[in-house]
């Protein structure tokens, strides 16, 4: 089961060996990590390079290691899919996240 989570999660297969101990914790990130760690939302923002999408992979495996649903997406591919959505439904994406 847990297998089939990570097969269908999305996680990047770069980062899916990957583990806390692999990421760097300093001050820009140790709130984050923190939170991470302790609830269950969270947005996760910086500047390119800053650890986000390997953060968000690692909570991504906790996720699955404790038998949880995990979807891994960028925002431009979040975005293309809600388009695709709405034109299937005959609305606009105004309308839809108004």
């Amino acid at each position: 089961a847990i297998n089939r989570l990570f097969r269908t999660s999305g996680l990047p297969k770069r980062y899916r060996d990957k583990s806390w101990a692999d990421y760097t914790v300093n001050e820009i990130n140790r709130k984050a990590v923190n939170l991470a760690k302790t609830e269950a939302g969270l947005y996760i923002c910086g500047e390119a390079g800053s650890g986000k999408t390997f953060l968000a992979c690692l909570i991504g495996q906790e996720a699955a290691k404790r038998g949880e649903s995990v979807l891994f997406t960028t925002m431009p591919e979040l975005m293309n899919a809600l388009e695709e959505i709405t034109t299937r439904l005959g609305r606009k994406m105004s309308d839809v996240l108004a």
